[in-house]
């Protein structure tokens, strides 16, 4: 990835033990969540901040058109226990092959990559996580951790 990511940690997890491992899947997010921007035909500006609303301009298309890509998959720890990811780069393809049919702009491999990964390695707790990629215009990348 060109750029490195930037990260700004929590200082105090507000998930409880309880509250990771007894939800549902989908009701509990983890503490941080990737995002990157998407200006002038480029993606760049990637960070790992904390869980939270959104600023999201009120011309975004996803909110007229609802015109969104979502891409979910999981994170599990090994038998050795360290974090494996199922498939990322077949989940990669998956979201760029959406994109594509919505007109909205592929995002580069090392960036969906080096973003989960990273999102991986702060919010080790989480086993699920979900991709949102929201308007070709305002061209967001959000990564999140779902429920464990």
């Amino acid at each position: 990835m060109l750029e490195q990511i930037t990260i700004m940690r929590i200082q105090r997890s507000r998930l409880s033990e309880t509250a990771r491992e007894a939800s549902e899947f989908g009701t509990v997010f983890s503490d941080h969540m990737f995002v990157a921007d998407y200006e002038r035909n480029k993606w760049g500006n990637p960070q790992i901040i904390p869980y939270g609303p959104l600023p999201l301009h009120p011309s975004l298309s996803a909110l007229h058109y609802g015109q969104a890509a979502f891409e979910g998959f999981k994170a599990f720890r090994a038998v050795d226990g360290r974090i494996a990811l199922f498939r990322p780069r077949d989940n990669h393809a998956r979201l760029n092959r959406t994109a594509a049919r919505l007109a909205m702009p592929e995002a580069p491999e090392s960036l969906f990559i080096d973003g989960v990964m990273g999102l991986v390695r702060f919010d080790r707790q989480v086993r699920h996580f979900e991709l949102l990629m929201v308007d070709p215009a305002e061209g967001h990348l959000i990564s999140t951790g779902g429920s464990s």
